[in-house]
């Protein structure tokens, strides 16, 4: 499950400002699974340092919920897209 939405954060002076979220479903007992959640303005250069994460929820069932956000607000960047880089542990 992979999803990608927005959240809407209290800023100063009364204001909200709007995030670009990245929302996946992690397996707990996949140890060996590294999951890296990237931000780029112009799908060349990806980073980690631009995201933070949000929450993690366990499910139940041996997997969790586990939502990033964007550091720059929606209003502050032309464009900015989001990705899951998902790697093995070697």
């Amino acid at each position: 499950l992979l999803q990608l939405g927005t959240i809407s954060l209290d800023g100063a002076a009364g204001t909200t400002n709007d995030y670009l979220t990245l929302t996946y479903r992690r397996n707990l007992a996949a140890d060996d699974v590294i999951y890296e959640v990237q931000s780029t303005t112009d799908l060349g250069a990806w980073s980690a340092l631009g995201t933070i994460l949000v929450s993690s929820s366990p499910n139940g069932d041996g997997t969790e919920m586990v939502t990033h956000r964007s550091t720059s607000t929606i209003a502050s960047l032309a464009r900015e897209f989001i990705r899951l880089r998902v790697t093995s542990r070697q």
